[in-house]
């Protein structure tokens, strides 16, 4: 059996930064999830790499603090994932919405500048999306597109090579430890191993996790879902979020070498419950609304420029859902959410970063709680691959659902056939 110091469920970004950041610290550590890894949240969102600027606007210190200070860490570390030439905006209703994220971000040392008359026409000009915008209010922020595919590469691969163990599972149900007299005894298919701190990283699986342990926390974690909609063609040259306005799109360009290939929109504050992990639905919303019919109405009415642009040629996209954990006790934040348990005599945690932009960040505080809990180093026999696994590509190119078209003067998501 080969035993380690951590065994870490879960290989997204939480358990990839953590399983480098112990590493980094001397303890030995296994890592189990099915490849590609990364197959959830992590490559599901919108690849928006997030100053903090979106939180402190919002109200959400927290979060923003930790956006700000992996945010900082990212792009020092992994420039060649940030798409450094793409510009970010934040659009405001009213003045005083401005006024406050200005002076929200100023307080936490977050770059935020407001756009005078003058580059506010400009920005328009240059992007027909905005012709119309019931915005008078822009300021420019540091937040930019990145890959998180490219990204997690490097750290996996960093992982790997430093020492970290990563053992190929199916699923993560297929994972199954079990606390003893030594340490958590763990069964993963094939795979037997040993270790002395267990940590669940495995996203929506965590809920489950717990509930084998019988833990009351199993019932504060509920998982949801947010509809992405991925519209593949360059109908934005910038990144534009309206981080006080309700259900308003937000909207981020992707591309890989070629530059801007498309943007991913997220509805903002537009997540709802999902059932469980494998519940990946996102027709309709909880109102009854079809989701492609609210993308159509809230696009057009923050956007009204995509009219102009759906006339001039075929624009084609899809949707599919980014599934998230929130904590009840943290339903008002976006923070990292950490908790440690005894079962049975053997340490256990839940480690879920909030935002994959303060992963590194959170990890690095989690892995020196772990430290702390199990300070004494010793040998450990090992025996993962030292194969680098592959990371899961995000879902902007997948087969395109739905062709835009205009009918009786309102947006409409057509399915293609």
């Amino acid at each position: 059996m080969n035993n380690y110091d951590v065994v870490i469920i879960g290989g997204g970004c939480a358990g990839i930064f953590l399983a480098s950041e112990l590493v980094d610290r001397g303890r030995s550590c296994a890592l189990l999830d099915k490849e590609p890894v990364a197959s959830y949240a992590s490559t599901r969102n919108q690849g928006w790499l997030q100053s903090g600027a979106f939180y402190a606007a919002s109200g959400d210190v927290n979060a923003a603090r930790g956006c700000k200070t992996g945010y900082e860490y990212i792009t020092a570390s992994y420039p060649e994932a940030i798409h450094q030439s793409v510009p970010s905006y934040y659009l405001f209703k009213a003045k005083d919405e401005l006024e406050t994220a200005l002076v929200s971000c100023g307080e936490l040392g977050i770059p935020l500048r407001e756009l005078g008359t003058g580059d506010l026409q400009s920005l328009v000009s240059e992007n027909s999306l905005l012709e119309g915008a019931p915005f008078s209010y822009v300021a420019e922020t540091s937040d930019k597109p990145f890959d998180t595919n490219l990204l997690l590469r490097r750290v996996v691969g960093q992982a790997v090579r430093q020492g970290v163990d990563y053992y190929k599972v199916a699923e993560a149900r297929s994972i199954n430890p079990e606390p003893s007299g030594d340490g958590w005894h763990i069964a993963a298919e094939r795979h037997r191993m040993q270790g002395k701190f267990l940590v669940l990283a495995c996203g929506p699986f965590i809920p489950e996790m717990l509930h084998r342990f019988a833990l009351d926390d199993a019932h504060d974690i509920k998982v949801t879902k947010t509809p992405v909609f991925v519209v593949q063609a360059k109908i934005s040259n910038c990144a534009l979020i309206a981080p006080r306005t309700t259900r308003a799109p937000n909207i981020i360009p992707f591309g890989e070498r070629r530059g801007i290939e498309g943007v991913s929109i997220c509805l903002s504050r537009a997540d709802f419950d999902a059932r469980d992990a494998d519940d990946y639905e996102v027709d309709y919303l909880p109102s009854g609304a079809s989701v492609r019919d609210e993308f159509g109405k809230r696009i057009q009415q923050f956007c009204p420029g995509i009219e102009q642009l759906v006339a001039a040629g075929e624009i084609t996209g899809h949707i599919y859902a980014c599934q998230k954990i929130k904590p009840r006790s943290l339903e008002e934040s976006r923070g990292a959410y950490i908790r440690f348990y005894d079962v049975e005599g053997c340490p256990l945690s839940v480690f879920y970063p909030g935002k994959f932009t303060s992963s590194p960040v959170s990890a690095s505080q989690h892995a020196g709680q772990i430290e702390r809990t199990i300070p004494s180093y010793s040998p450990v026999t090992r025996g993962g691959s030292k194969r680098v696994p592959d990371v899961a590509e995000q879902r902007y190119y997948d087969p395109s659902q739905y062709k835009l078209k205009m009918r009786n003067g309102v947006l409409d998501l057509d399915p293609v056939f």
